[in-house]
């Protein structure tokens, strides 16, 4: 049985994992229409950490699925942004501060950008 630590640990995912996604494909976007002289090592490399990304967001939701756990962004108010969290049968509503979800997403963007997040390759 895993412990409410790694429940927390995939509810963050949950909230944090999206953002980056949606994030790096605006770098992307970037990147393409950049005056880089050799932008498809950059353009690469960012693709490759989305699928990483991608494949982790799937691993939580599939555990979230089987685990009835449920998070949903409920919106945001002036600096902060609401989540409903439903975790086997129980629900809560958490608030984050927005700057301290920015802080968080770079922390998780560099440990990707590194390959210090992804698991080791099979």
């Amino acid at each position: 049985m895993l412990t409410i630590d790694y429940d927390e640990a995939i509810i963050e995912n949950a909230i944090y994992l999206p953002m980056l996604i949606i994030i790096l494909n605006r770098d992307l976007k970037v990147i393409e229409s950049s005056q880089f002289k050799i932008k498809q090592p950059y353009l690469n490399h960012v693709e490759s950490v989305i699928r990483t990304i991608q494949r982790d967001l799937s691993k939580a939701k599939k555990y979230m699925h089987d685990n009835k756990i449920k998070v949903e962004k409920m919106g945001t108010e002036g600096t902060f942004t609401d989540y409903l969290i439903i975790q086997r049968g129980y629900e809560g509503k958490r608030r984050y501060f927005n700057p301290v979800l920015k802080t968080r997403s770079e922390e998780l963007l560099n440990e990707y950008l590194l390959n210090r997040k992804s698991d080791p390759p099979v």
